[in-house]
Parts: C-alpha cells; structure tokens; sequence
C-alpha cells in the first residue's frame, strides 16, 4: 500500500514540473512574440556588474531618447561582441541611432525593457 502512495506523490510532483515548465515557455513566447526592432538615439552606456546569491552576472543599461531604458543581459550580436565591448562601442557613438531589438516586457515594472542588443555596428541615418 506505502508503493500506492508514493506513486500519486509522483505524478503529483511531475504535474507540477509541468505546469511551471509550460509557464515559463508562454512568457518566454510573450515576449519573443512582442519583441519589435526600434531605432533608438543612445543617450548614456553603463556596463553593470553584480553578484546575487554569489552568482555574478552583468548586464549593459543603455538609456535612448526614443525607447527609454534598455537592459542588455543576453546578447545576440552581430560579430560576436560581448557585453564590455558593446559598451565601449556604444560610449564612443553617444548621440547616434542604432537599431535594437526590444523585449515586449518590462522587467520587474522598473521601465526597462530588455534588449537582444544592436543589430548591427552601422548607425542608422
């Protein structure tokens, strides 16, 4: 009877995983689905580092005229750049237009959006 029981509690518990895995794919979903590609006038660039929890990770803040507050954190760019790079390259093109991929989200309601980064290293005229 005690087998009986134990597994209910693993279906029980799959059921669960399920749930939370299909939740987190129909965010994810959300926001690929409303991401749309901006041109953006960049006012500002600030690499950000930080460690929650002992895990580091760094994102770039980009503040433009036109879209706000973009955070960068995972980056799909054009010749591979990395975060540090970016933000040097964007520091010494303060003032010009790029074309960015924004996020249909607002990460936490802090008015920034996320960003795949720039489409390509060639401001937009």
């Amino acid at each position: 009877m005690g087998r009986k029981k134990s597994s209910v509690a693993g279906y029980i518990i799959f059921g669960i995983l399920i749930i939370i895995i299909g939740a987190i794919q129909v965010a994810l979903y959300i926001n690929d689905r409303d991401a749309t590609y901006k041109v953006c006038t960049v006012s500002s660039v600030k690499l950000v580092s930080i460690s929650p929890g002992g895990a580091p990770t760094s994102y770039v803040d980009v503040r433009t005229e036109e879209c706000g507050l973009l955070s960068v954190s995972d980056m799909s760019m054009p010749e591979g750049m990395n975060k540090a790079g970016l933000t040097e390259f964007l520091e010494a093109n303060i003032g010009k237009k790029f074309e960015f991929q924004v996020g249909g989200l607002s990460m936490m309601g802090n008015d920034a959006y996320s960003s795949e980064g720039i489409t390509s290293t060639t401001p937009v005229e």
